[in-house]
């Protein structure tokens, strides 16, 4: 079973992306080039549907140019997110090709731990070959970093929590 964590900072402040697996995780960097290029895209088709109803609206209103340099405009923008799109899609194949990534295997790590300060969990993992990498991350993702880590390195995974009748008979 495959997991996969985004939003998720390193110890040098790069963006990555998590895969974890049974016994590996996959450190994949996001590019802020990459980002940036699907914003374009997104944020042309919005603007170029803003500007063909423009035009459509000035033309149902009869005036004369607006339309006219309205749907020119539209149709450059919608360009604009092809050429966007465009880029996104050749930075995502190459990441599916495997230029970026990282592997650090369960049988790798030699010590990890986990703490959490203003609702940042952060998780530090040291290899055999005595490098540390830390991984941190807010919210909901930073609970899963933590899980994620403990089900990689512990033998026999991270127990499912029982139920709070079990805790506690009174309730």
């Amino acid at each position: 079973m495959a997991m996969r964590l985004t939003r998720v900072s390193t110890g040098t402040g790069a963006n990555v992306s998590l895969e974890f697996t049974d016994a590996s995780v996959e450190i994949r960097e996001i590019s802020a080039a990459h980002q940036r290029a699907a914003r374009v895209c997104g944020g042309s088709l919005v603007g170029a549907f803003g500007l063909a109803a423009v035009g459509a609206n000035a033309g149902a209103r009869e005036i004369q140019v607006l339309p006219t340099v309205m749907w020119i405009l539209a149709l450059v923008v919608l360009v604009a997110g092809a050429g966007g799109a465009g880029a996104w899609l050749l930075w995502s194949a190459a990441r599916r090709r495997g230029t970026d990534r990282v592997t650090i295997a369960a049988a790798e790590v030699s010590a990890a731990k986990s703490e959490v300060s203003d609702g940042v969990v952060t998780v530090t993992v040291t290899t055999l070959d005595g490098q540390s990498r830390s991984f941190s991350a807010a919210g909901h993702v930073g609970s899963m970093l933590a899980t994620e880590f403990g089900r990689l390195i512990s033998p026999e995974g991270v127990p499912a929590p029982d139920a709070v009748e079990n805790e506690h008979p009174a309730l």
